[in-house]
């Protein structure tokens, strides 16, 4: 049952914020989110969480580490 939590979660996470979305938000530089108002931007954008994003972001390889992923949740 959890598993298919899971992939019903990512399904979703990738429906609301598509992987090319992270790609343009992030200017296809590792944590280039976390610059300006990227981040904030994106949610504004997609009506979506800070953890969604921050999670999608960390899932698709955008960001580097969970302390960054970490940071951006308690940024918003």
């Amino acid at each position: 049952m959890a598993s298919r939590r899971r992939r019903s979660g990512a399904f979703a996470a990738e429906f609301l914020l598509p992987t090319s979305a992270l790609q343009e938000a992030s200017k296809g530089v590792l944590d280039g989110i976390t610059e300006g108002t990227s981040f904030a931007d994106l949610l504004d954008r997609f009506g979506v969480g800070a953890n969604a994003a921050a999670f999608q972001l960390w899932n698709q390889g955008f960001l580097s580490s969970t302390e960054t992923r970490d940071d951006l949740i308690a940024s918003a």
